[in-house]
């Protein structure tokens, strides 16, 4: 038996379809069902949605819920769900992504019979409308070293398919808020604190995707977080300043692109 949390949040805008999708994944279809789901609610939630809740609260016992006063944003939120996570061990889902029946199986059980891996992400199916409809494949590095390597420029780690420890994460100041790179600031965190990533070869969720995800990867808001974590690279010194240089230019003028050119460079970096 192995025990462990599922952290998710929900806001009001979230598709109530989606939604419920993403709740039945981690739970009713799971080889491996979660110890605990911590549920937060991201401010208040029209209608559509919190029937959903009542409802998955019926057929699911494990369900707890955080309800948040006023939206917080993901980062916020997930920082205090993170704190009535019961066990050490903690899975991450978003509430518009399917995670597919082996996922927790396969992931719970590497991390516990590796002892030396502290948070374990996968490769991810990015879909649109349904998952019939797969455009293309997130691959990511398998061992520490190559996640580093990554790590200095990019994303190693798919931030609705990992797992870590919860004492960890704690320890490394938790999510904190930074506009739409609030999981890449925490891995930055926790490798400062020595701690070591994996991903496992095969895709193990649905990332669903639309054309207003270039959209929101685009822009002065973007550039300035982006700007903020090179400039943390280079702080923890994982980056020298030549490189913070190269790696700042290049990402930052790709940041200001129009939409359509955007999404043309993504689809050819997810073919390589």
């Amino acid at each position: 038996m192995i025990n462990f949390s599922v952290l998710i949040s929900v806001y009001k805008n979230d598709n109530s379809q989606f939604f419920l999708d993403a709740l039945r994944s981690i739970y009713n279809f799971q080889t491996l069902k979660p110890s605990q789901i911590v549920l937060v609610k991201d401010g208040p939630l029209p209608n559509s949605l919190n029937q959903i809740i009542d409802s998955f609260k019926l057929e699911c016992p494990v369900l707890d819920i955080l309800s948040l006063e006023h939206n917080v944003g993901l980062g916020l939120a997930l920082n205090e769900g993170l704190k009535e996570c019961s066990f050490e061990l903690v899975a991450r889902m978003d509430s518009d992504d399917i995670s597919k029946p082996n996922r927790f199986k396969e992931q719970l059980e590497l991390i516990c019979n590796n002892p030396n891996i502290d948070i374990i992400s996968c490769w991810i199916d990015e879909f649109q409308e349904d998952i019939g409809n797969v455009v293309s494949i997130r691959k990511l590095p398998s061992n520490h070293e190559d996640c580093v390597k990554m790590l200095k420029y990019g994303c190693p780690l798919s931030h609705p398919a990992v797992v870590f420890k919860k004492s960890l994460v704690l320890d490394a100041g938790s999510y904190q808020s930074l506009y739409l790179k609030e999981d890449l600031y925490l891995w930055l965190r926790l490798f400062e604190k020595n701690a070591k990533f994996s991903n496992i070869q095969n895709s193990l969720l649905f990332f669903r995707i639309s054309d207003n995800v270039y959209a929101r990867r685009r822009g002065w808001e973007y550039m300035k977080s982006e700007f903020i974590l090179f400039h943390f690279r280079l702080k923890i010194k994982l980056i020298n300043i030549y490189e913070f240089a190269l790696y700042t230019f290049v990402i930052c003028i790709a940041r200001l692109l129009p939409k359509q050119i955007l999404r043309f460079v993504y689809k050819i970096l997810r073919k390589q």
